[in-house]
């Protein structure tokens, strides 16, 4: 069959198709194939277009399965969780239990408890798909870890505000903070703001980086813009 190789949509791949990696001085081809109990090796080839070929071929007798629905109830689990950061340098998603997959992204989660992995869904948005991680992480924490700081959903509904608004910068000197509404807490970063119309200071949540929580300051600042003196 003379099936094109599918060019690769992840930036930095070893190799310009999907499906295909570099092996010494050949070019190794595999594909996901659930049904067929998980990775499959195509082989190992000459040139990076007979792998890309290959594992093309394989692809048109094997589509890629429809989505399933996330098989968990989440249904109690509030809507407005924020993501959480990912740990790992390097990593494709700033979200933990995300990643891209073509123009999507995929969130899923490890529960040994419940018996291991669960696909969470496929999102348009990267920070959609780690809300979903971190709503499944809050009904199902990992043992001997606190998330509670970090998945304790922000009091406020910001969910019309822009996620990439950037952080305020402080205008005190000597601030704990580069950014306005955010102070050091242990080795987290806290904030908060005051919005007389909210009953005063409200917190906004605990990030393990300093931008995370300049940025939810800045969030809630655009929606409750500044009436008086500001934090």
């Amino acid at each position: 069959m003379n099936l094109p190789p599918i060019p690769q949509d992840r930036p930095g791949s070893a190799s310009r198709f999907k499906g295909v990696k570099k092996h010494k001085k050949k070019w190794a081809a595999q594909i996901m194939i659930s049904s067929e109990g998980g990775l499959v090796c195509l082989g190992t080839f000459d040139s990076e277009e007979e792998a890309g070929i290959m594992y093309a071929r394989a692809r048109s007798k094997y589509p890629l399965e429809e989505p399933k629905p996330c098989p968990l109830d989440l249904s109690e689990v509030p809507m407005n969780l924020a993501p959480i950061p990912s740990d790992r340098p390097g990593s494709a998603s700033r979200f933990k239990g995300v990643y891209k997959r073509g123009k999507k992204w995929r969130a899923e989660i490890s529960i040994p408890s419940e018996g291991g992995d669960f696909f969470l869904g496929t999102f348009d948005s990267e920070e959609e798909a780690g809300i979903m991680f971190a709503r499944a992480r809050y009904k199902y924490p990992v043992e001997g870890r606190d998330y509670s700081s970090q998945t304790k959903p922000c009091p406020l509904d910001l969910s019309e505000v822009p996620m990439s608004l950037p952080p305020i910068p402080s205008d005190r000197p000597g601030s704990a903070s580069r950014f306005k509404g955010v102070c050091k807490n242990k080795k987290n970063w806290k904030a908060s703001i005051r919005i007389p119309s909210e009953g005063g200071l409200v917190h906004l949540g605990t990030f393990e980086s300093e931008e995370e929580a300049g940025i939810m300051y800045a969030r809630a600042r655009d929606k409750y813009p500044v009436g008086g003196p500001s934090l």
